[in-house]
This record gives C-alpha cells, structure tokens and sequence, in this order.
C-alpha cells in the first residue's frame, strides 16, 4: 500500500457530501414553494383587462363587447350574455309580450310604457318624470316644470308655487294701461278717424328690454288689432304685428 505522500493535510469523509446535497434540495424546493404561491395569489387577484382583445375567462359577450366579439349569424344574448344565432332572438322579441330580460329601450314594440311615462335610456325602463330632481325630463317644459326646465322667453321668471314661467307683475294696474293707450290713440294722428271697438290687455311681456303690459286695440267695423305696450313709467309703445 502507497503512503501518502502529505500527511499533514486532513483527509475528509465521503460521507458528508450527500448532507450538502440534502440542504440544497431543501433550499431549492422552499424556492419553488414560494415561487407557486405567490404565482397562485397573483392570477386570482388579477381581474381581466376588458379592452385587451383577449376574450379572458371571466368576460362575456355583454360586458366586454370589445373583447368579446360575436361571429357572423350571431348577437350576443344579455339574459345569458353568450353568443346566440339571430333567429333565436327574433323569435322571442316583437311577440307583443314583454318576456323577463326585455326591457322598454331595447324592445320598444314588446315593452310599451303607461300614460305620462318614458322610456329612461339610462336605467332601460319605463319612469314618471319627477319635477324637482334637476332634469329636465320628457313630458316637462318650462310651463310645467321650470325648476328642471330653464325659462325661455326673455324676462320670464320661475313662480316655484306654480312651477311655471311667468312674466314678472310690473307696477301698473290694468285700467291704467287702457287710459294711457286710449289716450295714445285719440291724439295720434295717424289713427284719426278710427274708432275703437275693444280693448284688453293680454298680458305682460319684454320689449326693447322693459317690461311691459300689452294692450290690445280692435277697430270698430274694421276687424283688425292694434298691439300697444305700456312700460311701468306709463311711456306707451307701438308693438310689431303678433
């Protein structure tokens, strides 16, 4: 047998080799461990990007449309929100009946709202317009809803009693208006001649930005009117042909 030729140098046993071979794989495989949790967590909290162009497992057809696209012949159905072949839809819509998962915006024919209802594009069915929410809904005007529906006729104001646009009441009583106006009338010349048959004031209203109360003339055996305003200062004006 061949000394060894460094016997001062330690000789080590073979058999610790397989325990650093143990440890590795230990460390290896805690690696791995953490690696696939963290991997599992991260797809489940992950949501799908709708706008992506992958159709990902939790889309549909209805709630991402731009992901999920229908083939040719198909529609996507929003009761099973799955693609379905034209024709099934056609044969349960316009039937006159308004079947669970139609709606009045959709299927106007088979979903027909009641008396002074609308179809609201927004919530798809059908609902009374409410006066005072601030929208100014079908059926509502600025003569019956002006809190929702802006007056719009210069010099109308919102009466918040009646709900209604009405011209503001000017400091002028009506008989006061027809003496200014009859007494207008008498002194132009260019009415002289002319009877008066009628007169009446039809209301307030705005000219050349005053308010005014119109007084209307009609001339005797003649059947046709003369339109006057008469501002709060009692100045009397000439009115356009309405």
């Amino acid at each position: 047998m061949q000394e060894n030729p460094y016997p001062d140098i330690p000789k080590f046993e073979s058999s610790e080799k397989p325990k650093i071979n143990k440890i590795l794989f230990v460390f290896i495989g805690l690696i791995l461990i953490i690696v696939v949790v963290y991997a599992v967590v991260f797809i489940s909290a992950r949501k799908p990007a709708c706008g992506n162009g992958v159709c990902e497992v939790e889309e549909n057809c209805f709630d991402c449309p731009k992901d999920c696209k229908c083939g040719e012949g198909k529609i996507c159905s929003e009761e099973k929100k799955i693609c379905v072949k034209i024709e099934e839809k056609k044969k349960r819509y316009s039937n006159g009946v308004c079947d669970p998962g139609e709606n009045c915006w959709d299927h106007p024919k088979d979903c027909i709202c009641g008396e002074e209802e609308y179809c609201s594009k927004e919530e798809k069915k059908c609902v009374k317009p409410i006066c005072g929410n601030g929208k100014c809904e079908d059926y509502e005007d600025s003569y019956n809803c002006c809190l929702d529906c802006n007056c719009t006729i210069p010099g109308e104001v919102c009466n918040k009693e009646t709900k209604k646009c009405e011209m503001p009441d000017i400091n002028l009583s009506d008989n006061k208006a027809k003496e200014l106006v009859i007494d207008y009338f008498r002194n132009n010349p260019d009415y002289q001649g002319l009877k008066i048959g009628s007169i009446n004031v039809t209301g307030t209203s705005v000219y050349d930005k005053e308010l005014i109360k119109v007084v209307m003339i009609q001339i005797a055996e003649e059947g046709w009117y003369i339109y006057f305003g008469v501002t709060e200062n009692g100045k009397v004006v000439e009115l356009p042909i309405m």
